[in-house]
């Protein structure tokens, strides 16, 4: 037996905007004739249109009020077992966890409109599980080369998403949503788990390095769809020809190093779709039925 584990954890906080093509922009096309400043030191509005404001008018009134924090972990542990002779055995284990904060608020300016500082704040948290085990057995009979591989597979992930908004605080000293006017403030939250149970096997032979054969199998579930439509099986086959391996490949291996034919069929899904789409969706609504 041996083990091997691996870990990585990355962190980041920021407070820049997050359309950093649109301020270059801008920043372009203002005319040199433009005051950055008023009398009392503050950042200008730039042209004076609503959708315009300078680079130096968003730090001050929005930027230096913002906080975006990011972090993603991993960790992965395995094993490895040698049976016999070219039978192994590899479980493994992997885990993901995804988390951005941010808190945003923007400073009574001339360019907020009706909006009176608004703030916002949005929590996003990903945990991602996934299980495989591997069983693959390799063999070689004189010119004749035989390797097989069988296992199942388990992801599970559980999204958990959460965002308030509201404006119309009566001072830029609090900026956060508690400060807001309770008649424009707004929280949703959202909980999904999915899962998906898989298993697969391969096998390839090859005589001589030149003929080759390949036939896979392979069959998900997934809890995206409903119950009586949950399984979905793929298999595959191929052939293949390693010509430059032939003996009268030799006259123009000089000009040709490498030439291999292939032919393949296969079956292929996805589970590109909503739990909505299956299981169906619920909404308040202002219909009375």
């Amino acid at each position: 037996w041996s083990l091997e584990t691996k870990a990585t954890l990355n962190y980041s906080k920021s407070n820049s905007v997050s359309d950093t093509e649109a301020s270059l922009t801008r920043a372009i096309l203002m005319p040199p004739t433009y005051r950055l400043y008023y009398p009392d030191g503050t950042p200008a509005e730039g042209e004076g249109m609503n959708t315009f404001q300078p680079r130096l008018h968003e730090i001050y009134y929005r930027d230096r009020y913002t906080t975006v924090i990011n972090t993603l972990a991993t960790f992965q542990a395995g094993a490895v077992w040698n049976i016999l002779p070219g039978l192994t055995f590899r479980p493994t284990v992997y885990y993901t966890l995804t988390h951005s904060n941010s808190n945003k608020f923007e400073a009574l300016n001339e360019t907020t409109g009706t909006e009176i500082r608004p703030a916002s704040a949005v929590r996003n948290h990903t945990d991602h599980v996934q299980a495989d085990v591997v069983l693959n057995y390799s063999k070689d009979i004189k010119k004749n080369n035989i390797n097989a591989t069988l296992g199942p597979s388990y992801n599970f992930d559980r999204v958990d998403n959460m965002n308030a908004s509201g404006s119309g605080a009566p001072s830029d000293l609090i900026p956060t949503i508690n400060a807001t006017a309770d008649t424009t403030q707004r929280a949703s939250n959202t909980i999904e788990r999915e899962a998906m149970l898989s298993a697969f096997g391969r096998i390839n032979y090859a005589f001589d390095g030149k003929y080759l054969v390949s036939a896979s199998v392979r069959a998900d579930g997934s809890s995206r769809f409903s119950e009586k439509h949950r399984w979905g099986f793929f298999p595959g086959a191929s052939l293949g020809w390693n010509m430059h391996k032939e003996n009268f490949f030799s006259a123009i291996r000089p000009i040709v190093n490498k030439l291999k034919f292939r032919a393949s069929w296969g079956m292929a899904g996805n589970n590109n779709l909503s739990l909505a789409n299956s299981q169906g969706l619920y909404g308040i609504t202002s219909t009375t039925y």
